[in-house]
């Protein structure tokens, strides 16, 4: 168990080391984009709400959102570049030929890409409160459900949601245009549910257990069905 977490740090370290490195201009792109994204649901919220403690409140509700997209943008650059792109250039192969588990190796890269995930969503949100305060005075107001749903449950329902994808890459061939499909779907229903619900101040109780608690089926499904992934799929040509 001991040398199992050892090499699983080891890998992490490394896959993040070379995920940043590789990333290093991607991910500034990104917090700009995702910035100027959600701003454009905010210049609605302005206009619905005059009363500053409920624009506030609104305010902090919206950045689950802006979670939900940093989470989801890199979460399908990191599962395609650490799972399926090591596929193909049989880096995965080499690795499991040294005697590794698939096992291991794949809870090590999901691990990572948690990791990175959750770290660049602090930072779009970060970034985001920064440029409010800024531009507008304004301080967001957290509620305990809006700051549970944009810093736990949104993360862990869109990890889970990466760790399930995971497995698609791990175990089919070809999985180009399918993948990029899969992924697009999610930035689809976010883009439209921030829409339909910047009206709403308080979010259901009920909503944010379903949520997180589907997020957390999600990646202990994956952890249970990887290790039934026969090891001849994961060397199996996808060119």
């Amino acid at each position: 168990m001991t040398d199992t977490v050892r090499v699983i740090q080891t890998i992490i370290k490394k896959e993040l080391v070379d995920s940043l490195r590789s990333l290093k201009l991607i991910l500034p792109s990104g917090v700009i984009c995702f910035n100027f994204c959600i701003y454009a649901t905010e210049a609605q919220i302005f206009a619905l709400f005059s009363d500053e403690l409920l624009l506030r409140r609104q305010l902090g509700s919206n950045l689950m959102y802006l979670s939900a997209m940093a989470i989801l943008f890199l979460g399908a650059i990191l599962v395609t570049r650490l799972i399926y792109e090591e596929k193909k250039n049989k880096t995965i192969h080499m690795m499991l030929s040294m005697g590794l588990p698939p096992v291991t190796l794949w809870l090590a890269k999901m691990l990572t890409i948690a990791i990175l995930c959750e770290l660049y969503s602090l930072i779009n949100i970060g970034v985001h409160l920064v440029f409010l305060k800024i531009a507008y005075g304004y301080c967001v107001l957290f509620t305990g459900l809006s700051a549970v749903m944009t810093f736990v449950m949104i993360p862990v329902l869109c990890i889970g949601l990466q760790f399930l994808l995971s497995l698609a890459f791990m175990f089919f061939s070809k999985m180009n245009l399918i993948g990029t499909f899969l992924q697009i779907v999610p930035y689809m229903a976010i883009w439209n549910l921030s829409a339909k619900l910047i009206q709403y101040t308080v979010i259901p109780g009920l909503a944010l257990i379903l949520s997180l608690g589907i997020g957390v089926l999600m990646i202990l499904i994956a952890c249970v069905l990887v290790r039934n992934i026969p090891k001849d799929r994961l060397v199996t040509r996808i060119d």
